[in-house]
């Protein structure tokens, strides 16, 4: 094998079993390049440049101050690499489960047991819950705070030169940040023990196949050749963030092209801060959980969106997040009927539309927004929309459901409960205890809303 060999500006092809040659001096690696450093040459050279202006002696001290500097920066270039694939393909093929439009991956921190984390581009750093930080020994350092898509500040702490594990692959972060995500997604009925984002996705080429539910992770250099008729999409980042240009047309008014944050760590389809305008039925809901949780009152619609060559009419559009982050994104409930490809080095996204993509989009039909409490794995009535069944019905914000159809309300998980009430003319018989002590049976039918 040849390599680009650089021996103070002297440019020549040759073996790289060479560089090592005794006497021939320290040999430094940048990015390929090797540089031979010899203070011979390094000397001859000052006087070269420099004529007979300057003594010998002062050439020598000139030549070990280049020397010194070289091997600084040779050292500086050394340092342990931040990933590591242990394939020859340099790719690692990594299950993950889909849930509620969200992936999670299994990893370790550290060496620790497997975690799991949500793959988010709608993020700019990794995040590992505090708890799971304290339980394997990890000390934080500094203090700050931070958004998510909620409007409230986070306090966050900060960990520096944690190691991830994932199958054939391990990369190391310098810096991420701490919190306690436990008030945050315990909505979500399943445990979550952090996020990976940007840090990650700038080094690799990682492919999403929603299908087979497989995160597909490339060196750039070794990613396969995308085919069978993808379309590819630049993106813009900003803060770390990618963005791509689309175009969004609510009822009664004309087509507008915008940009939306590729966020497959949200489980909407489409956010966007317009909604008011649109003509068409609106209807009440709550928006703004996650990091920086409160939430508060937004609105849902209808309408069409067109990616590229791809057009997803009467899908469900929601408005506001409690922040620009979480105003304007296309989320998982869109995504997922893809494979999807982003090349963060070469700020490009390519889309593989795959057997979902012509499903109906759905939409709750209860009225019913839920939380699926951590001890007794009951659901939890947050809001309850008015004009719903579920309003018509007698239900009330803090009811606890308990039973569903005759058995228990913990046999169901949040992700299937909400799937079957987006399901119109379906009928629930449910048990319900209210705050105060009283329980009673109700019966819930679920109708289109939008």
């Amino acid at each position: 094998m040849n390599t680009s060999v650089l021996s103070m500006g002297i440019l020549a092809f040759m073996p790289l079993a060479t560089v090592a040659a005794p006497g021939v001096g320290p040999a430094i690696e940048l990015d390929h390049v090797w540089i031979i450093v010899s203070p011979n040459a390094l000397e001859r050279a000052v006087l070269r440049h420099a004529g007979f202006q300057v003594a010998k002696d002062v050439a020598k001290a000139i030549a070990a101050l280049v020397m010194i500097l070289l091997l600084s920066a040779a050292a500086r270039s050394q340092t342990v690499p931040d990933h590591k694939f242990y394939t020859e393909t340099r790719q690692a093929v990594i299950p993950f489960d889909l849930y509620k439009n969200q992936i999670f991956v299994p990893m370790q921190v550290n060496g620790s047991r497997p975690l799991w984390f949500i793959l988010d581009t709608g993020a700019n750093t990794a995040a590992l819950d505090g708890t799971i930080a304290q339980e394997l020994g990890l000390k934080p350092e500094g203090a700050d705070a931070t958004q998510g898509v909620g409007s409230n500040d986070v306090q966050v702490k900060f960990l520096k030169n944690v190691r991830f594990g994932l199958p054939d692959l391990e990369f190391l972060d310098d810096r991420i940040i701490t919190l306690d995500y436990r008030p945050n997604f315990a909505f979500q009925g399943r445990d979550t023990h952090g996020i990976f984002s940007y840090d990650f996705l700038r080094r690799f080429v990682v492919t999403i196949d929603y299908e087979k539910r497989l995160l597909i992770v490339a060196d750039p250099e070794a990613a396969p050749q995308m085919r069978g008729g993808a379309k590819i999409f630049p993106l813009t980042f900003q803060h770390g963030l990618p963005y791509v240009s689309a175009e969004i047309e609510v009822p009664g008014n004309p087509a507008q092209k915008t940009t939306f944050l590729v966020d497959v760590g949200s489980g909407d389809t489409v956010d966007w801060p317009n909604l008011a305008i649109s003509k068409g039925k609106l209807l009440e809901t709550v928006s703004g959980v996650g990091l920086g949780n409160n939430e508060q009152r937004g609105i849902t619609g209808r309408g069409t969106l067109r990616l590229g060559g791809f057009e997803f009419k009467e899908i469900p559009i929601h408005c506001c997040g409690g922040n620009e982050l979480g105003n304007h994104l296309i989320g998982g409930e869109l995504l997922k009927r893809f494979k999807v490809t982003l090349d963060y080095p070469h700020q490009q996204m390519l889309l593989v539309a795959n057997a979902d993509a012509s499903k109906p989009f759905a939409f709750d039909c209860s009225g019913l927004i839920l939380r699926q409490e951590r001890d007794s794995r009951f659901f939890r009535i947050r809001t309850v929309i008015p004009g719903s069944p579920a309003a018509e019905s007698g239900l009330q914000p803090l009811d606890l459901i308990e039973r569903i159809g005759g058995i228990s309300a913990a046999q169901w998980t949040l992700e299937k409960l909400e799937g079957a009430f987006s399901r119109p003319s379906r009928s629930f018989d449910l048990w319900v205890a209210r705050p105060a002590g009283q329980e009673r049976s109700v019966k819930l039918r679920t109708r289109t809303l939008i």
